[in-house]
């Protein structure tokens, strides 16, 4: 058991992160409150013991130990404050976190009002979905019409209005380019960057995904500044972590932080490998990513969605195919919707490219054979699932380290 200190860190979070789940199984029942921090104390301190700090297999077992229990203490810490009628492998027994009343002199109240005032403004310049639309894939608004928000769900392009990684990484490339332009150094810009962030965290709402992939973002422009070049796999592992430790019920019981961490996952996994794959092809760079992408979010969301929801819509990989491409185009035109008076002529291109958005996710209506409703799958089939692509995930990983070693093994004159 030698593991590099980065992959023992990770499996330490893996480690903690099975301790917040083994608790959620039972959330609202102690588990040994006396004894549990005198036991994480007594861990804490062997692992300070020099013996056990040059014995690595040793050490390894109590740090692992040592993080399992401190996930179930920090769930335990948490019980006061959970939400109501959690259930374990229920999909009614989610949690959803309900809007927060700020008091007036809280400057989180001053960004709330914005939004407000952005939000009516776009309603006035743009009336119906196509306002509704811009606000949600500017900053999340959920004021589309229970028959556009039933095409969407239908179409499986519901995470269009709903504030993602895109909409983070965004902000992070403006922002940095922006203050790197006008010549700041790195650290300042960083931080600068982290004072937006936060900004737009709170004003968009401190909804899973959207705290997922600010702290990714975080991580992968706090990287170079401390000489480390980030590891996105690792990356992911450790917002699942931070996420965990201020809300360690979402881990189970949050299904926006589900579908987000499996998405992020999917991309990284079998994204990157299919579109190595298929680069060879005569597709277009533009086109091949937004396929391989689309696909692999797909597929790890898949099971998690059936069994959450009794959605599957395979329709999705069409009509994300087309509406993904006009989403930067939607966004950059939008900004004019903001920022020009009530009926003037810039709001036309923002028009036409929500309407061409509303026009693809009406496809699902006459695709009704890739729509199914009503999905009856229980969460052993999911799990199933699941452990059936990690099973091919690792037959991929091998194949390709035999590969590698095979090619390494060729002699320099037969290359």
């Amino acid at each position: 058991m030698s593991w590099s200190r980065g992959a023992l860190l990770g499996y330490a979070g893996i480690a903690f992160l099975c301790g917040i789940f083994a608790h959620s199984l039972a959330p609202y029942e102690a588990i040994f409150p006396q004894t549990l921090p005198w036991i994480l104390a007594g861990l804490l301190l062997c692992l300070l013991l020099p013996t056990v700090r040059k014995n690595k297999k040793i050490f390894t077992l109590f740090l692992l130990l040592f993080c399992a229990l401190a996930g179930v203490w920090r769930f335990d810490l948490a019980r006061p404050t959970l939400p109501f009628n959690l259930k374990p492998f229920d999909p009614k027994g989610f949690a959803y976190v309900m809007e927060t009343n700020y008091a007036p002199q809280d400057p989180r109240y001053f960004l709330i009002e914005q939004r407000k005032r952005m939000t009516l403004h776009i309603q006035q310049s743009l009336p119906g979905d196509q306002g509704a639309l811009l606000a949600g894939m500017l900053y999340g608004e959920r004021a589309l019409s229970d028959s556009a928000k039933t095409l969407f769900r239908n179409a499986g392009m519901l995470h269009l209005i709903a504030v993602s990684g895109s909409n983070v990484t965004i902000l992070i490339v403006i922002v940095m380019r922006i203050l790197l332009g006008f010549g700041i150094s790195r650290k300042p810009s960083f931080i600068g960057m982290t004072i937006a962030l936060i900004i737009f965290v709170i004003f968009v709402g401190p909804q899973a995904s959207v705290v997922r992939a600010a702290i990714m973002g975080e991580l992968i422009e706090f990287a170079p500044l401390v000489g480390r070049v980030p590891k996105i796999t690792r990356v992911l592992l450790v917002s699942a972590v931070i996420f965990s430790l201020f809300q360690p019920w979402v881990l189970i019981y949050d299904a926006g932080f589900a579908l987000s961490f499996l998405a992020t996952l999917g991309l990284l996994t079998f994204g990157t490998w299919l579109n190595e794959h298929i680069r060879p092809l005569p597709v277009i760079d533009t086109v091949r990513e937004i396929v391989t992408a689309t696909f692999s979010a797909t597929l790890l969301t898949l099971p998690y969605s059936a069994w959450a929801f009794g959605n599957v819509s395979l329709v999705g990989l069409l009509t994300n195919a087309l509406a993904i491409p006009l989403v930067p185009w939607v966004m950059g035109t939008g900004v004019f919707v903001l920022f020009t008076p009530v009926g003037s002529i810039f709001h036309l291109p923002a028009q036409g490219f929500l309407q061409a958005t509303l026009y693809i996710s009406k496809i699902s209506d006459y695709l009704p054979w890739g729509i199914w409703q009503n999905v009856s799958t229980g969460y052993v089939f999911m799990i199933g699932s699941y452990l059936f692509l990690f099973v091919i995930w690792r037959y991929i990983q091998r194949k390709k380290s035999y590969q590698t070693k095979v090619i390494h093994r060729i002699p320099p004159f037969l290359s």
